[in-house]
C-alpha cells in the first residue's frame, strides 16, 4: 500500500491532477442529467466555471468527511515521514563528515526496514476513510476532479469544512483561511516536488495566522483574568442577578454581579481602576436614582406608604388587640370572663337580694303567724285547770237595831247650829283641772290608727269617760293638735301657731299618765298649786280652833262633873260650833244653851241590819300569775322612778280590766289570753329599755317576765304554742333588730317601703360574718346575685391602672379569702380567670402583646424590630405579624413597610458630598448585617398575605443592593492600580504591530510614545467599560465557564495538526474518473 509520505521520496511522485476518466467508468448521477448519452458516458463539453466550482466543492466535502476517521493515521504518517526525513539527513551528514559516500537507496531502505521491524506501522494500515472512498468510487466512479483553478480552490475549501466547527459560521470561518492558504501554496508550487510541503505549510500557517488574529485583546484578557475560574451554574446565577436588577431599573456591572454570586474577584479591582479612569462615570451617576426607585417599588410591593403614622399606629394597635384576643390564651380569658358572670352593679344586686330576702322573711313570718294563730287559739281555749283560793265578803241579815228617840235628840231653832264644815278658799273651788287623759277621753278619745296602734292606750280606761283610744275616735292632726294647744295642755309653736307634729309628745304624756303621772293644763297647774297652799292654811286654822273649843268644853264639863264622853255627838257638835263661832265664851253656857233648846224625844224605831262576812272561795282559771306578781312586789320594795312606774304598770296588767262580779274588785288575771297580752306588753317595754340602755329596768322586768313565762308554760297548750313560736322565730332572728339582714329587709310599717336603698344593700353584707349569715338564709337567686356582685367588686378592685393581671386577681382573692371560702363557685371562677390571664400575660409579653399596649407606630416597630434582637425572636415576630395580618392585613403591611421605609430613607439620604452611591448597600447591610435582625424582618414579611412571594422579591432586592456594595472605592490598592494601568497601555498583537509601524521601529521622543500609550489605555478603558456593562461581558463569562484548562492550546494544536493533515492530502489525487455532479442553471 502506498505511503502518504512516499511523495517526499527521491522518486518523482505521480501527478495529482489531470487524470482522465476511466474508459469504462461512468458517473452514477449521469443517468439523471438531461441529454446524457446512454451507457453513462460523459460528454466532451467544456466545463463551466460555476459548475466546476460546485462539483469540486461537492467532491471536496465528501473527501473531507471521509478523511476525518483517517486523521490519526495521517498524523502518524506525517510524524513518521518527518522523523525519517530527519534521520536520513542526519545519516547523510554523518557519513559526509566521515568522508563516506551516501548509502545507496536500496541499502538505506534496508536499514530503515531493519529499524522498523517486521510489523507494519499504524499509518501503513488500511485507512477507513480511503477505503470508504475507494468503495464509493468503485461503485459510482471516481470523485469529481476540478477542471479550473476556481474549482481547485473550491474543492480545497470544501475539504476543510468537515470538522471545522459545530455551526455553519464557525466552520466557514475556520476552514476558509487555511484552505485558501494551502491551495494558494499548492498552486504556486503546482507540479513540483515542493507542492505537498507547500500545501502543508500553507494550511498550517493560515490556521496559525487566523488563530493569532483571533487572540483576545488586552481588555478582554484583563476581563477574563479578573473573572477567574467560574462554573456554568455561577454564570447562570450572575445572569439571573443582572436580569433581575435590570427588571427593577438598577444597572449592575458584571463585576458587581459576579462578586455578589461568587465572592471577591479581581474583576472588582479592575472595575475600580476603570472607574478611576472615568470609564464608568455616566453609568454610576444614575445609580442613586435607580436605587431609590427600586427601593420604593420594593417597599410599595409590601404596602403603599401610609398617609398618617398616627392612624396607622391606632389601626395596628386595634389589630394587635384583636389578635391577642383571638389567640387561644385570649379566647381563654374571654371564656373565663364570661364564666365569671356579667358585671353586676350594687343596685342590681341589691334589688335582687332585697326582693328575695324580704320574700324569705315574709314567708317565715307567715309560717310563724299561721302556726301561732292555730297554737294560741288552742291555748286560749284550754280548760281552766287552776284554782285560786280567796275570801269573799258576803252579807246576811243581822239583828235589827231599835233606836230610841232619845238617842237622837232634836233641837229647836234656838239651839246653836252644828259645827260648820271646814272653810274652803274661794280659789280652791275652781282648783280642780282635768288631767290630759280625762280631757281626751271626755271629748271623744284618740282614733285607733297609725302610731296609736303601737301603744296600749285603747286599754287606758277613764271611769265614766271611756277609753283614751277607741274605734271612731278623733285624729291627732285634724283635731287634737289645735284643740289641746288651745286648751293649754300643749305649748303653742314658737310663732304662736299650731302647725308642728304633736304625735310623739301627746302619746308620751298619755302613756306617762297611764303609768300614774298625769298632765294638766300649763296655767291651771300653777293656780291649783297656789290654791292648795291657801286651803291648807285655812284648814289648819279651822282644825286649831276646833281643837281649842273641844278642849275647853271637855275641861269645863269635867269640872262640872259631867263626863265628856257621855255627850251626844249632836250636842257636842252644836256646842263646839257655838264656841268656834264666838257665840259664847264660856263652854258651860254654850252647853246649857244647847241642852235647853232640845225637843222632846221621838218614838223609837226598828232598823234591820246586814251582817258582812268573809267566807272562803275558789276562783278557777287557766294560769295563775301569782309568782310574777310576787316578783313585782319584791322589786317594788326598792324600785325608784320610772322603774317603779313600769313595775306598777305590769302589776296592773296582771289584773283584770273590770271588777270581779263576785268580789267587786279587779282580780288577778287568770286567762291565757290576758296574760299572753301582758307578756307581749312586757316584751315591748323590755325592748324599749334595752334600746334605751336601761340595764336596771331590764333586769327588774326580766325577772318578772321569766316568772310570768314559766307560769304560762304550765298550761300544756301554751307551752306547745310557745315552743312552736320559738322554733318558728329562730329562722326570723337573722332578720330582726340591727342585724345585716334586718337592715336590708327592714321596711316602713305604713308605706311598706324598704328603708335601705337597694344600692346600699351589698355594703351591709360585706365581711365573712354577714355573708355567712346571709348565705345561710339566701335563696338561689339572692346567692347568685351576691356572688356575682362580689366577683364584680373584686374584679373592679384589680382593674385599676395597668389592667387585670393574674397576680392582682390572686392578691384580691387572698384579701377576700374568708368571703370566697363561703362562695366556692365564685372562687373557682376567679381562679380560672387568674389562670387564663396568666396564660395571656405570656402573649402580652410577646411582640404582639407589646404592640397591643401602645397606639403609636414607633412603639410597634420597637417591639417587632429591636436594636438588639435576641436569638429565636423571629418566630415571635412572625407570629405577631401573622396575627395582626389576620385581623387587619393592611395594618400589618403598613407596619412592616413603615419600618423598612424608615430604614431605607435613613440609609439612602444624600451625603454632604452629593448623592449617596452606597445607600442601597447600606440598607441591605442594615437588614442582613445582623442575622437575627434579618431573620426578624423576613419572618415579618413571610407572615403577610402572599408573604413568600413578597419575601422572595424583597430578598432579591437586597441581593441587588448588596451587589452594589461590592463596588470598591476609587483610589485604593495603588499597586494593583499601577499594574492594571500598565496592562491597559499595552496593545494586542495588531496594536503592537501598528505601534511599531507608526514609529518605524525607532525610539521616538518620550512624549510621543507616552501619547500612543495613553491613547491605547483610553481604548482599553472604554473597552473594559463596555465589557463590564454590556451583554458581551456576560458572553465572555459564559465562554470562560465552558472552557476547560488548556483547552485553547489543545484546540490550537489540534487545529494545526488537522489543517496540516488536510493540507498534506489536498494535493494528492488518484488517476481515476471524477465523480461529477451536473448543475444546471435555474430557469
Amino acid at each position: 500500500m502506498a505511503n502518504f509520505f512516499d511523495q517526499f521520496d527521491d522518486q518523482p511522485a505521480p501527478k495529482a491532477s489531470g487524470g482522465k476518466p476511466a474508459a469504462d467508468g461512468g458517473n452514477f448521477f449521469d443517468r439523471f442529467d438531461e441529454g446524457a448519452p446512454k451507457g453513462g458516458k460523459p460528454t466532451a463539453e467544456a466545463p463551466s466555471a460555476v459548475g466546476d466550482v460546485v462539483q469540486s466543492a461537492g467532491a471536496g466535502i465528501i473527501r473531507g468527511a471521509a478523511s476525518l476517521p483517517d486523521l490519526p493515521q495521517t498524523v502518524l504518517g506525517l510524524a513518521e515521514t518527518g522523523i525519517g526525513y530527519l534521520t536520513d539527513k542526519v545519516a547523510k551528514g554523518a557519513r559526509a563528515l566521515a568522508g563516506k559516500a551516501p548509502l545507496p537507496e536500496a541499502e538505506a531502505a534496508a536499514a530503515r526496514a531493519a529499524v522498523k521491524g517486521g510489523l507494519p506501522s499504524p499509518s501503513e494500515l488500511p485507512m477507513p476513510g480511503q477505503t470508504a472512498i475507494g468503495a464509493l468510487e468503485a461503485a459510482t466512479g471516481k470523485l469529481y476532479e476540478p477542471q479550473t483553478t476556481a474549482g481547485e480552490f473550491a474543492r480545497t475549501v470544501a475539504e476543510f469544512v468537515p470538522g471545522a466547527g459545530k455551526t455553519v459560521a464557525t466552520a466557514a470561518r475556520n476552514a476558509l483561511v487555511p484552505a485558501l492558504a494551502s491551495e494558494t501554496a499548492g498552486q504556486v508550487t503546482k507540479g513540483t516536488e515542493a507542492e505537498p510541503v507547500a500545501r502543508l505549510v500553507g494550511g498550517v500557517a493560515g490556521g496559525a495566522a487566523q488563530a493569532f488574529a483571533r487572540r483576545p485583546g488586552t481588555a478582554e484578557r484583563l476581563f477574563d483574568a479578573g473573572a477567574g475560574k467560574i462554573s456554568a451554574d455561577e454564570v447562570t446565577a450572575v445572569r439571573s442577578l443582572m436580569d433581575d436588577a435590570a427588571a427593577r431599573g438598577v444597572a449592575l456591572t458584571w463585576a458587581e454581579a459576579l462578586q455578589q454570586v461568587v465572592g471577591p474577584r479581581r474583576l472588582g479591582d479592575l472595575q475600580r481602576v476603570v472607574e478611576g479612569q472615568g470609564g464608568l462615570s455616566e453609568f454610576f451617576a444614575a445609580r442613586p436614582g435607580q436605587i431609590d426607585a427600586a427601593g420604593q417599588a420594593g417597599l410599595d410591593a409590601i404596602a403603599p406608604a401610609s398617609p398618617s403614622s398616627a392612624r396607622s399606629g391606632e389601626a395596628v394597635q386595634a389589630a394587635a388587640r384583636s389578635a391577642v384576643a383571638a389567640t387561644p390564651e385570649g379566647q381563654a380569658v374571654i371564656r373565663a370572663t364570661q364564666a365569671a358572670g356579667p358585671r353586676v352593679s350594687p343596685d342590681q344586686a341589691g334589688q335582687v337580694i332585697q326582693r328575695e330576702m324580704r320574700g324569705v322573711a315574709d314567708a317565715r313570718e307567715a309560717a310563724r303567724s299561721e302556726q301561732g294563730n292555730r297554737d294560741y287559739a288552742a291555748a286560749r281555749a284550754a280548760p281552766e285547770r287552776v284554782g285560786v283560793e280567796r275570801t269573799v265578803t258576803v252579807e246576811r241579815p243581822g239583828e235589827p237595831i231599835i233606836t230610841q228617840p232619845e238617842g237622837a235628840p232634836r233641837f229647836t231653832d234656838a239651839a246653836p247650829r252644828p259645827m260648820d264644815p271646814p272653810p274652803v278658799v274661794e280659789a280652791s273651788a275652781a282648783a280642780g283641772p282635768e288631767s290630759l287623759a280625762r280631757f281626751v277621753a271626755r271629748h271623744g278619745g284618740l282614733r285607733l290608727d297609725g302610731d296609736v296602734l303601737a301603744t296600749d292606750l285603747q286599754r287606758f280606761n277613764i271611769p265614766g269617760m271611756g277609753n283614751v283610744a277607741r274605734e271612731g275616735g278623733k285624729g291627732i292632726d285634724n283635731y287634737w293638735r289645735e284643740r289641746l294647744i288651745e286648751a293649754g295642755y300643749l305649748r303653742a309653736d314658737a310663732d304662736g301657731g299650731a302647725a308642728r307634729d304633736i304625735t310623739n309628745e301627746l302619746l308620751r304624756k298619755l302613756q306617762n299618765e297611764q303609768r300614774g303621772v298625769p298632765s294638766f293644763p300649763i296655767d291651771s297647774e300653777r293656780q291649783a298649786a297656789a290654791a292648795r297652799g291657801r286651803q291648807g292654811q285655812v284648814t289648819d286654822e279651822y282644825r286649831a280652833a276646833q281643837s281649842q273649843a273641844e278642849s275647853s268644853l271637855d275641861e269645863a264639863l269635867s269640872r262640872a262633873g259631867v263626863p265628856p264622853e257621855s255627850l251626844s255627838p249632836e250636842i257636842r257638835s252644836r256646842t263646839v260650833g257655838a264656841l268656834m263661832r264666838g257665840e259664847h265664851v264660856d263652854p258651860l253656857e254654850a252647853y246649857e244653851r244647847t241642852v235647853g233648846a232640845m225637843r222632846e224625844p221621838p218614838a223609837p224605831y226598828v232598823k234591820s241590819t246586814t251582817v258582812t262576812e268573809e267566807i272562803p272561795d275558789v276562783r278557777f282559771g287557766q294560769v295563775n300569775p301569782q309568782p310574777a306578781i310576787d316578783a313585782i312586789d319584791t322589786a317594788l320594795g326598792t324600785a325608784k322612778g320610772n322603774i317603779r312606774s313600769a313595775l306598777e304598770a305590769v302589776r296592773r296588767d296582771l289584773h283584770g280590766n273590770r271588777p270581779d262580779p263576785v268580789s267587786g274588785v279587779r282580780e288577778t288575771e287568770l286567762t291565757i289570753d290576758g296574760l299572753h297580752q301582758t307578756r307581749e306588753r312586757l316584751d315591748q317595754v323590755l325592748r324599749e329599755a334595752r334600746k334605751a340602755g336601761d340595764g336596771v329596768m331590764v333586769s327588774r322586768l326580766q325577772s318578772v317576765r321569766t316568772a310570768l313565762d314559766e307560769q304560762l308554760k304550765t298550761a300544756p297548750e301554751m307551752a306547745v304554742a310557745d315552743a312552736n313560736f320559738a322554733a318558728n322565730s329562730r329562722p326570723l332572728e337573722p332578720f330582726g333588730g340591727n342585724t345585716p339582714l334586718g337592715r336590708v329587709t327592714q321596711r316602713d310599717p305604713e308605706t311598706r317601703r324598704l328603708n335601705t336603698p337597694a344600692e346600699q344593700v351589698p355594703t351591709h353584707l360585706e365581711g365573712a360574718t354577714a355573708a355567712r349569715e346571709f348565705l345561710a338564709n339566701a335563696t338561689p337567686a339572692a346567692r347568685n346575685a351576691f356572688a356575682a356582685r362580689e366577683v364584680t367588686r373584686i374584679l373592679d378592685g384589680v382593674s385599676g391602672q395597668g389592667g387585670v393581671t393574674a397576680e392582682r386577681i390572686r392578691a384580691a382573692m387572698r384579701q377576700n379569702e374568708d368571703l370566697l371560702a363561703l362562695l366556692p363557685e365564685a372562687r373557682r371562677r376567679l381562679q380560672r380567670l387568674a389562670l387564663a390571664h396568666q396564660g395571656r400575660e405570656a402573649v402580652e409579653r410577646s411582640p404582639l402583646g407589646r404592640i397591643a399596649e401602645r397606639p403609636d407606630m414607633k412603639g410597634a416597630i420597637d417591639a417587632l424590630f429591636p436594636v438588639k434582637p435576641v436569638e429565636g425572636s423571629s418566630a415571635d415576630v412572625g407570629a405577631a405579624v401573622g396575627a395582626i395580618s389576620r385581623s387587619n392585613p393592611l395594618a400589618a403591611r403598613e407596619l412592616v413597610r413603615t419600618y423598612l421605609g424608615t430604614e431605607f430613607a435613613a440609609k439612602t439620604k444624600d451625603l454632604q458630598s452629593g448623592a449617596n452611591q452606597a445607600g442601597g448597600a447600606k440598607f441591605a447591610a442594615s437588614i442582613r448585617g445582623n442575622d437575627l435582625a434579618g431573620e426578624n424582618v423576613f419572618a415579618a414579611i413571610r407572615a403577610l398575605p402572599d408573604g413568600e412571594r413578597l419575601a422572595a422579591g424583597f430578598s432579591r432586592l437586597l441581593d441587588i443592593f448588596e451587589a452594589t456594595g461590592t463596588r470598591q472605592g476609587v483610589g485604593s490598592r495603588t499597586s494593583f492600580n499601577n499594574e492594571a494601568l500598565a496592562e491597559l497601555r499595552k496593545g494586542g498583537l495588531g496594536g503592537e504591530a501598528n505601534k511599531a509601524l507608526a514609529t518605524g521601529g525607532l525610539n521616538l521622543p518620550k512624549r510621543i510614545a507616552q501619547g500612543i500609550e495613553d491613547w491605547q489605555a483610553g481604548r482599553n478603558v472604554d473597552r473594559l467599560a463596555a465589557l463590564l456593562t454590556t451583554p458581551e461581558g456576560g458572553r465572555r463569562l459564559a465562554d470562560l465557564a465552558n472552557a476547560k484548562p488548556g483547552a485553547d492550546t489543545i484546540a490550537l494544536l489540534h487545529r494545526l495538526v488537522v489543517l496540516g493533515a488536510r493540507s498534506a492530502g489536498s494535493g494528492s489525487r488518484e488517476d481515476s474518473g471524477p465523480l461529477q455532479v451536473k448543475v444546471r442553471a435555474v430557469p
